[in-house]
């Protein structure tokens, strides 16, 4: 037995190494997650909730900006993000937000929330919940949040593009889908707001690329 465990350990039993690859077919899974953003809007400074939802196989992403996370904001972003992208993954995966989740218990068992679960159902999909504070476990998405901060909001802030409450305001439906530059500026300013402006601000990336990926994924 010593001898076994001794050539055993040579030969790297003392360290093995053991992963999950990534690895999804098309179709199969969307990752969500939520980020917190500063806006100047009219000269005011607001913290906006972003809502990112991405298809794991193809990549392709969409973007959502709200002033809170309610169910509201919650259902609205996976309608606007579904049409986007123009499909459904058979799943859907998310951390452990107050909104899914009313209770978690051992191991991956969840007390799911019942407005969460009855978009689930209408949408047919299932969801997948991590670990709690397992964020790698829906790496895709948290790397498309830092991805997005640094490409969107930076970039549109060191351009000094600035915008205004109008252009929401003047949608039909009160929303405002903006593009790849941001008519925003994610700098804080000597001027704050309390409460958000009343209509949400959308935020979104959808090019050509985009287009081409979200379409292979659910042909």
């Amino acid at each position: 037995m010593t001898d076994f465990i001794r050539s055993w350990r040579e030969q790297g039993g003392k360290d093995p190494k053991a992963f999950v690859p990534l690895l999804f077919e098309n179709g199969e899974a969307f990752q969500f997650d939520w980020s917190e953003e500063g806006l100047l809007v009219g000269g005011l400074f607001y913290k906006v909730q972003v809502a990112h939802m991405k298809l794991c196989a193809s990549r392709a992403f969409w973007l959502v900006a709200y002033p809170s996370q309610t169910h509201e904001m919650l259902f609205d972003a996976h309608t606007r993000s579904f049409a986007a992208l123009g499909g459904v993954a058979r799943r859907g995966i998310y951390n452990n937000m107050k909104t899914a989740v009313d209770q978690v218990k051992q191991g991956k068992a969840r007390v799911v929330n019942a407005r969460f679960k009855a978009m689930c159902s209408h949408y047919l999909f299932d969801a997948d919940f991590c670990n709690v504070a397992s964020g790698w476990e829906k790496g895709i998405v948290e790397k498309n949040v830092q991805d997005s901060r640094r490409r969107i909001w930076i970039e549109a802030s060191q351009q000094g593009i600035i915008g205004t409450v109008a252009v929401a305001r003047s949608a039909p439906d009160g929303y405002t889908l903006l593009s790849n530059t941001l008519p925003f500026v994610a700098n804080p300013a000597p001027s704050r707001a309390e409460n958000p402006p009343s209509t949400s601000h959308h935020s979104a990336r959808r090019d050509s690329a985009v287009d081409r990926a979200s379409s292979s994924e659910f042909r």
